[in-house]
């Protein structure tokens, strides 16, 4: 491949990874507009604080909003490296850009299911995306990353834990029910990121040890058209020769398998 059509690509990639951190931005800034802030839900983070300050002290979401993750993301800058500070930064202007001027201000529905579903599922959407590409939206989810890095402390405990206090301040300023409601924005949004991320195509490691490890391989490779290893293994307390086959499967075909 010549040095030019390489450079092309990089450009072509760099440009894709932008327009993706564009659309997430506004997915966010959609969501928290449409659904979530008018109808005083959240789910966690500094989002969440953010809606709640709006509502008790009338301060625009997006001055708290950049007010709170700018700090943070400058403090985690060193630790999560260049790229990251980048296209988080770039990410979180554009959201505050689309909650300056998007159009609308106001609730499109009152339904507490609608504004479950449909605001969790498109802020999952538009964290999962940034997320996918490389940056954060929220300083929550840049603080876990970094105390990760700095002391090996669990990303996933950690985002729990910041959005479960978060949530649990939003019973005070708001009711009991919104956080509840809340919680379960926090639970779809969730989900969504992992859709994002991963795929629907998720995929489990197989291992079987059996005695019949060419018939079980010869099914797994002709009927359930799978790759298969054959390990050479050794029991740790008969100390006999075993044949461990492994291969990866599709979820779906987890089951089947």
């Amino acid at each position: 491949m010549s040095k030019k059509k390489t450079t092309g690509l990089k450009i072509l990639g760099q440009i894709m990874r932008y327009f993706i951190l564009t659309t997430g931005a506004f997915l966010v800034a959609s969501a928290l507009e449409l659904f979530l802030a008018p109808n005083g839900l959240i789910d966690g983070g500094v989002t969440g604080l953010s809606i709640m300050a709006e509502e008790e002290f009338g301060i625009p979401l997006a001055f708290v909003f950049a007010g709170l993750n700018i700090p943070i993301l400058i403090f985690t800058a060193r630790t999560l490296g260049q790229t990251f500070f980048i296209r988080s930064l770039y990410a979180l202007i554009m959201t505050l850009v689309f909650l300056a001027t998007l159009p609308f201000h106001h609730a499109i529905t009152d339904s507490d299911v609608l504004i479950v579903l449909y605001g969790g599922i498109i802020l999952g959407l538009g964290i999962g995306l940034v997320i996918r590409v490389g940056g954060a939206i929220d300083g929550v989810e840049m603080l876990a990353v970094w105390l990760n890095e700095k002391y090996q402390m669990s990303v996933g405990t950690t985002i729990l834990v910041g959005n479960l206090i978060v949530i649990l301040i939003s019973a005070i300023v708001f009711s009991i029910e919104s956080a509840m409601l809340s919680f379960v924005v926090f639970v779809v949004v969730t989900k969504v990121i992992d859709i994002v991320e991963v795929g629907f195509e998720q995929h489990k490691s197989l291992m079987v040890i059996s005695s019949k490890n060419e018939e079980i391989a010869k099914v797994l490779i002709e009927e359930m058209h799978l790759t298969v290893t054959m390990l050479e293994g050794r029991g740790g307390y008969s100390q006999q020769h075993q044949v461990v086959l492994y291969s990866i499967v599709n979820k779906f075909l987890y089951s089947k398998a």
